[in-house]
């Protein structure tokens, strides 16, 4: 009897406390017969292809799994972890046109493949992006750093960095001289992260300014816009506006990774379960607001410092003018087909 796969579920793999973006997406499917029974206990094989612009677009990446389903015919697996046959997922331009993720099977567990659907990927890749588009916390290296002219240099337990706007060094002692975990740099200014603190130097008064971050575990998501930087930590968000010189920080909704973060015009925003929240850099204040359904988001888009989410059946805007959020009921609960932002 001819089998099938139907698609159950598939979402972003929760970020690990640490600098990097985990190069995965889990995806869950449940194998069924075509009298509509489950093939338990049973091997499948599965072709998996991220394309780029469109459904019939060219696939960028493609990979191959060999997995068991359980009792249910339920079966795991992650996208990004597979055997490689084409592309490398770690290069996959998530910032670039639209990705759309296509499945096929083989329900005898060989690789006699057939095509089960085609998908638009949706908020997925904006925290994959989130990695790739901006000047991301890196683990080990990279302690000397320039950037717009200015100069940065890390060792052991104190930075040190130069200002072309004022002609001087600057030196302030980090946290514990065990070592960065991570740094970055945006126009001129830059960013350290050290086991329980994050520093930031603004290249335009040479200052440096300080902040305990939450826990000392790592953090699991950052940005960086226009000398302005983010980090999320356990169940805490940290910003700094260069506009204001200061570091302002804000609790997150559940102490669960984010499911979202992008960047736009030095503003930030992050989704956590049911939560949006949004720094706003001119003012340095965040601004939150509670969303839908507790799920994770299926669209997200940018534009002058403004933000949209959509999650199930609402829409919300973040209006950077005024510092506020609006919200309308959507038609469907099913999930948006696309999401635009316009300069």
């Amino acid at each position: 009897m001819k089998q099938t796969i139907i698609l159950l579920l598939f979402c972003i793999l929760s970020l690990h406390v640490s600098a990097q973006v985990p190069q995965g997406i889990s995806y869950q499917a449940i194998a069924f017969d075509t009298g509509g029974a489950a093939v338990t206990n049973g091997n499948v094989g599965i072709r998996v292809s991220i394309l780029d612009g469109s459904a019939t677009g060219t696939a960028v990446y493609t990979e191959t799994h060999s997995k068991t389903t359980n009792a249910q015919g339920l079966f795991n697996l992650n996208i990004g972890q597979g055997t490689p046959v084409t592309g490398t997922f770690s290069t996959i331009s998530w910032g670039s046109n639209s990705k759309f993720l296509k499945v096929e099977v083989d329900p005898t567990g060989g690789s006699d493949y057939t095509s089960v659907g085609i998908n638009q990927l949706m908020s997925v890749p904006y925290a994959l992006f989130a990695e790739t588009s901006n000047s991301s916390l890196d683990n080990g290296g990279g302690n000397d750093m320039e950037s717009d002219g200015n100069f940065m240099v890390f060792e052991y337990d104190e930075a040190k960095a130069f200002s072309t706007a004022t002609n001087t060094w600057v030196a302030t002692t980090t946290a514990s001289g065990n070592g960065i975990d991570g740094s970055v740099a945006s126009e001129g200014n830059f960013m350290i992260y050290e086991y329980d603190e994050a520093i930031a130097f603004n290249g335009n008064t040479g200052e440096w300014s300080a902040i305990t971050t939450a826990s000392g575990n790592g953090i699991d998501g950052n940005n960086s816009s226009n000398g302005n930087f983010l980090i999320h930590e356990y169940n805490q968000a940290i910003a700094y506006s260069a506009n204001t010189g200061t570091w302002t920080s804000i609790t997150t909704a559940s102490g669960n990774a984010i499911d979202g973060i992008v960047a736009s015009n030095g503003n930030f925003l992050i989704h956590e379960y049911d939560q949006a929240i949004v720094f706003n850099a001119s003012t340095g204040t965040w601004t939150s607001t509670t969303t839908a359904s507790g799920n994770a988001i299926d669209g997200i888009a940018a534009s002058k410092g403004n933000f949209l989410i959509h999650e199930y059946d609402e829409a919300i805007i973040f209006n950077a003018d005024t510092g506020t959020w609006s919200s309308t009921t959507t038609a469907s609960g099913n999930g948006i087909d696309g999401v635009l932002g316009a300069e």
